[in-house]
């Protein structure tokens, strides 16, 4: 049974014994332990929740608290996966509870109130340091960090803004204002407010999503101003005074003032949210960032609204746990990582970057005037559904006008920020609702699928006002064009019920910065502790099932094993012959969970010890040695292995390690192996595996290996520089990514063959061989001014001392160029 399963069976287990009082074991000593309660609140309110404690949590070992509960009209997480699972095996206990108004909680939901769901949460972990475990950073005074979005980000700044035992938090696509979230400019956010009620209205008031209600619980129901508020908004088309001022209780905005959230706050917000935007988001940053408080902002693709099919594809999930871990690791044990930068955004591109601030550093501005007409009657697409995402408008639509922005000439451009609108309306009529939107002509797609209104009195005297356009992270590629649209039209906001005509004059000013190129450098003080960070650059939070152990000072058995590595997602570590590296069996307890997963060996007794093979072994975990009594064996048998590809064969010189490490990245993309050569001799045992493979393709890789079998396919060269260039060229058509590695030792090129293959690094890249310092070789620096126009990423793999940085600047430049 694996980890996950045996995870799963004890927590059924557990629910089936529900505990109404304090934690109890259950299942294996592997296993967490997993209780649900109903806990009382401070106007004895009754609270359902569920504790899960992570395996060997004792009085005597106490570990961090993470409460986490649900997003609108859900319950709290009763079973082990997602983030909550990567938390537990990260060391954390986790608190999950329903809310008071859904699930299996009482009284009415009130939306995120610190004087109720923020005392809700307060009685919770009241509850928990009484009955639990949990580490403490003075008597009475527990670690406790907050995660979860939407509802759940809405319940963290609620409630770090009166318990000061709050030390860290991460809310995810929350909100700083719901007056703007749900009325921005005096107009509904139409669809959103009508799925929202309903979907609230599913749990609350029903006893939850457990029928029979096991706890007894009286179930809960809506405010009655959230009623009043959705009678307004269909009725009236703007909320009442009263309303606003239900929703502002509700509201960093508003309650900061007077209690601040003064803890370091991890804020992910998604670009294509049409709920809570980037600029809730943003707001959440700025609020803790200008008291002094560390936080830092990642602007995702995704959240309420799922990321578009035009935008390129990135496992975001995985980056925001990653982020959430080092988060907690800095700011809840304390431990002196890097968190990244202070704020960090995806583009459509499929590029992570890294800034100061959320901004551009140029502005491109464009002004229309126009005259539109407002006919006061819904759209019919209406009739299909509710949208909730802005839609490009028609040309010609006499309810639109258009005007161009931006020319992205000089190449790709990032639009990054809040755009301002600078409008006037006026014009024959009442009332006049209007919309504006960014779009990108070419794609025919609304900018992060953003649309910001403004209602318009029509009797009164017109005024000019600026208006702070909702965030945005897109990249605009080159050649295409950014316009303006102004419309009287909406499927996602309420447009106007009356007739009129519609004067507008608008000024944007859209924050912009010419794309970069996205360089990450992946290094440790020495060789084993670079393959240690390519490893957690691979998989930042574990969850691998293989890694791969190398002897770290001689390239011999190790040189063909990138390509199996790769297949198997499995990280190259290095140790010493004669024993395991303790940095190595901690990556291992990491990157594999304690007594887990599988280790391969690569090479025989010579190169790695039994002794640490032993030492794997006596961790409980699976060891394998793939190993001969020579290179060229260990080779023949690595390719023989079960899981090795079927591709062609990449024959390769075995005397050194350029030839064979570039043959092992070049077979990553094609699921081939790598054997080796003695020079341009061919070995027996590499011969004997050629002649028992038939008609295998056959590729050799460097002059040597091309002198040994000249009826392969050659790929010749003498130099490392002029050999990746043949490589790159053979295998990467049109690459988006290149990878550095030394070309002056072995070890940093092997650690990233399993990045640079095509499962690796998110879209993979050639992988090239430089010198520490000097100017780039000719063939290298030709190749990426003319062939690598594509490239948009850099991985540099090693410290300053394996590739300085005027060569790594070297290599931007020529991309750049």
């Amino acid at each position: 049974m694996s980890r996950t399963a045996r995870r799963r069976a004890a927590v059924l287990l557990t629910l089936a014994l529900l505990a109404l009082g304090a934690p109890h074991a259950v299942g294996q000593d592997d296993e967490p332990t997993i209780t649900s309660q109903v806990i009382t609140s401070f106007d004895g309110t009754e609270i359902f929740s569920t504790l899960f404690l992570p395996p060997g949590t004792t009085e005597d070992d106490p570990v961090p608290l993470v409460m986490r509960t649900h997003g609108w009209g859900g319950t709290g997480e009763t079973t082990v996966g997602g983030t909550l699972e990567r938390l537990l095996d990260a060391g954390y206990a986790v608190v999950t509870w329903d809310q008071r108004g859904f699930g299996q909680s009482g009284d009415v939901a009130h939306v995120d109130k610190p004087e109720f769901e923020g005392r809700d949460a307060m009685a919770v972990l009241d509850w928990v340091v009484a009955n639990a475990p949990i580490a403490e950073e003075a008597p009475g005074d527990p670690v406790v960090g907050m995660t979860g979005g939407s509802y759940a980000g809405g319940i963290q700044t609620a409630t770090a803004s009166i318990d000061p035992r709050i030390d860290a938090i991460a809310p995810e696509i929350s909100w700083s204002d719901l007056r703007y979230s749900l009325y921005e400019n005096g107009v509904v956010n139409f669809a959103w407010s009508q799925l929202l009620f309903v979907a609230g209205a599913a749990t609350a008031g029903t006893g939850g999503l457990n029928p029979g209600n096991a706890t007894g619980v009286e179930p809960g129901i809506y405010a009655p101003e959230l009623a009043q508020a959705e009678i307004e908004g269909l009725l009236l088309g703007t909320p009442s005074e009263s309303s606003l001022e239900f929703f502002a209780d509700s509201s960093l905005d508003h309650y900061g003032i007077e209690t601040p959230v003064s803890v370091p706050t991890l804020v992910m917000n998604g670009s294509v949210d049409t709920l809570f935007d980037l600029s809730d988001g943003y707001r959440i940053h700025r609020h803790v960032r200008d008291q002094g408080i560390p936080s830092r902002y990642i602007a995702f693709c995704g959240g309420h609204v799922a990321c578009p099919a035009s935008y390129a594809e990135l496992d975001d999930r995985r980056h925001l746990d990653e982020a959430i871990l080092t988060w907690f690791a800095r700011y809840l044990r304390g431990e002196d990582v890097d968190t990244g930068p202070t704020v960090e955004y995806r583009t459509n591109e499929g590029v992570w970057r890294g800034v100061e601030d959320f901004t551009g550093t140029d502005v491109a501005t464009a002004s229309l005037e126009a005259s539109l007409v407002q006919t006061g009657l819904p759209d019919p697409s209406q009739a299909q559904g509710l949208p909730t995402i802005a839609l490009p408008s028609t040309d010609g639509d006499p309810q639109m006008a258009s005007v161009e922005v931006l020319a992205a000439d000089d190449g790709p451009v990032d639009l990054l920020g809040m755009p301002t609108l600078e409008i006037e309306v006026s014009g024959q009529g009442t009332l006049a609702h209007v919309f504006a939107k960014l779009v990108h002509r070419e794609a025919r797609e609304v900018v992060n699928l953003q649309e910001t209104p403004l209602r318009v009195d029509l009797t009164a005297d017109p005024e000019p006002v600026t208006l702070e356009m909702s965030g945005i992270a897109y990249t605009l590629p080159e050649g295409d064009h950014l316009d303006l649209q102004v419309t009287t039209t909406s499927l996602m906001h309420l447009p106007a019920r009356v007739p009129a005509q519609v004067e507008v004059a608008a000024t944007v000013s859209v924050p912009t910065r010419q794309a970069p190129l996205a360089v990450e450098r992946v290094a440790g003080d020495d060789r084993i502790a670079t393959a240690i960070a390519a490893s957690r650059h691979q998989h930042p939070l574990g969850g691998a099932d293989t890694a791969v152990i190398a002897r770290q000072d001689v390239a011999a058995d190790a040189l063909a094993v990138g390509p199996l590595a790769d297949r198997l997602d499995a990280p190259v570590l290095l140790t010493p012959r004669d024993q395991l590296d303790a940095r190595v069996a901690g990556e291992l307890d990491r990157l594999l969970g304690e007594g887990a997963g599988t280790v391969l060996i690569a090479g025989g007794e010579a190169a790695i010890s039994p002794a640490v093979e032993q030492a794997l072994a006596d961790t409980g975990r699976t060891v394998e040695r793939v190993g001969g009594a020579t290179r060229f064996d260990t080779a023949a048998q690595i390719a023989d292995h079960p899981d090795a590809g079927g591709g062609p064969v990449h024959l390769a010189d075995g005397g050194g390690y350029a030839p064979a490490l570039l043959a092992g990245s070049a077979a990553t993309t094609i699921d081939g192996v790598v054997l080796l050569t003695d020079g341009a001799t061919m070995p027996t045992a590499t011969a004997t595996w050629l002649e028992a493979a038939g008609d295998r393709e056959v590729v050799a890789i460097g002059d040597a290996a091309v002198t040994a079998d000249p009826e392969a396919q050659a790929i010749p060269g003498a130099d490392p520089a002029a050999l990746s260039v043949a490589v790159a060229e053979h295998a990467w058509e049109d690459p988006t990514a290149v990878h550095l590695a030394s070309a002056d030792d072995f070890p940093d090129a092997l650690a990233s063959i399993p990045l640079a293959g095509p499962g690796g690094d998110d879209a993979g890249g050639p992988l090239l061989l430089v010198p520490a310092d000097g100017a780039l070789p000719e063939p290298i620096a030709t190749y990426l001014g003319e062939a690598a126009v594509d490239v948009d990423r850099v991985l540099v793999v090693g410290g300053v001392a394996a590739i300085g940085q005027a060569v790594v600047d070297a290599v931007v430049a020529l991309l750049a160029g």
